[in-house]
């Protein structure tokens, strides 16, 4: 789509942006962090309506490791090998329509929002893997319980994969491969610490 597209073309241009300590416009994206040859990035908060915002690297760099580095990063590393040490693989996946409060937010150009809510999907599969315990089904031998378990997570990430894909194209595409059959962990980390 056009929101698409648009985003895409702002990600390339920030690519090569040196993020100094400055003051924002309401509305406007403010860094994208792209490590050289990893296909990593990402954007910090989106302000509309809300005049200037600060923007420093201290506070980029801690959304960056907190948010993607550790939640998101660290789910896909959990689960990719989770399933390939247990031999799960992932049958055809039917691309389900994306939520309809996530195209409401973007269709009105709410990304802050729109991140949220992809934030808290993220952190809900977070909570479950700790909930449900993979690992404990894997030791116990439970091997149908843990195929179901590990696959209806899987899903549900990529699930949330495609809802990030707008503001992490390259990332989405790295996750996607991921979870291609076989799944293979990744060997460096989907967003490295800084």
């Amino acid at each position: 789509s056009g929101v698409v597209s648009a985003l895409a073309e702002g990600f390339e241009l920030a690519a090569s942006y040196d993020p100094g300590e400055r003051n924002f416009d309401a509305g406007e994206i403010t860094a994208v962090k792209a490590g050289e040859g990893t296909g990593s990035e990402v954007t910090t908060d989106v302000y509309p309506g809300i005049e200037g915002k600060d923007y420093t690297d201290e506070k980029f760099e801690k959304a960056y490791n907190n948010e993607l580095a550790n939640d998101l990063g660290n789910l896909v590393q959990r689960l990719a090998t989770l399933a390939a040490k247990n031999g799960v693989t992932i049958g055809a996946r039917e691309k389900k329509a994306l939520p309809k409060e996530y195209v409401r937010l973007m269709d009105r150009f709410e990304f802050s929002k729109a991140l949220d809510f992809v934030w808290e999907r993220v952190q809900d599969v977070n909570k479950r893997i700790d909930e449900e315990k993979p690992w404990v089904l894997a030791k116990n031998g439970e091997k149908n319980l843990l195929d179901a378990c590990l696959v209806n997570l899987i899903n549900d990430l990529l699930d949330i994969n495609d809802l990030i894909l707008p503001f992490l194209p390259h990332a989405s595409k790295r996750i996607s491969e991921v979870f291609e059959n076989p799944i293979e962990p990744p060997k460096e980390p989907l967003f490295p610490k800084s």
